[in-house]
């Protein structure tokens, strides 16, 4: 799988350090929001036609202004959709976030603290990573609007099944 941003994404559009090995703590935050988030968005189809566009080269010679974003026109009036790149920041963000700092080792999870620092409480974790997980569905939203009044220009949109299901979701129903 391709991983379509970079830690500098984290930085230019969430004010992250750099100072983060993007490879050991954000990379596979990144692959689960594109294979989970990303893909269920778009469908199967136009996920793939996405990712084989970025890989060319010049990358992106069709999905420039999806991935990008742009500033466009609809019915005479001015709209911006943030793109794909900082839907996926966001979803990833929350995931990283999420995770609390937390590693997988041979005796389970651990979080790791230093002498000048203390562990973030995980009730304000929850908070940050709901408020970035907000912020992915208000570019969603976004993007879909944008997707579908240029749905012309991207096709592969039309096969997608835009019905989303909250994952997790429950019906209750009485008896007798």
């Amino acid at each position: 799988m391709t991983v379509l941003i970079t830690l500098q994404d984290f930085v230019d559009f969430r004010g992250m350090t750099s100072n983060i090995n993007f490879d050991k703590e954000l990379k596979q935050h990144v692959i689960d929001a594109q294979d989970f988030e990303l893909r269920m968005f778009m469908g199967e189809s136009f996920y793939l036609a996405l990712e084989t566009d970025f890989n060319q080269v010049p990358s992106l010679p069709t999905y420039s202004d999806l991935f990008n974003g742009v500033k466009y026109v609809y019915n005479s009036d001015n709209y911006e959709q943030p793109g794909i790149k900082r839907l996926l920041v966001q979803y990833a963000y929350s995931r990283y976030v999420a995770a609390g700092g937390s590693t997988s080792t041979a005796f389970g999870m651990v979080q790791k603290n230093h002498q000048h620092s203390t562990p973030t409480d995980s009730k304000l974790i929850g908070q940050i990573s709901a408020k970035a997980r907000s912020g992915a569905t208000n570019y969603e939203d976004r993007i879909k609007t944008y997707l579908n009044r240029k749905s012309d220009d991207y096709p592969l949109w039309k096969c997608t099944n835009k019905k989303r299901t909250v994952a997790g979701g429950f019906k209750i129903t009485a008896i007798g």
